[in-house]
């Protein structure tokens, strides 16, 4: 999951809620905030953003 810290469009406590029910039913997850970030991603949080979903591609669809 990705999160901009300035998201204007939806709330960021409902990332972190998801986040955190998820986790209490067992499952995996990774979330990631931005701080300063949009709801759209640009410019360098565009990269960060490609980058960290890259990692878990690689982690879990590789080999």
């Amino acid at each position: 999951m990705h999160h901009g810290t300035a998201d204007d469009d939806v709330p960021i406590e409902w990332s972190r809620s998801t986040r955190d029910i998820l986790k209490s039913l067992g499952k995996e997850v990774e979330y990631h905030e931005y701080d300063g970030a949009l709801h759209v991603f640009w410019g360098a949080y565009w990269d960060e953003a490609v980058e960290d979903a890259r990692e878990f591609f690689d982690g879990y669809l590789k080999n």
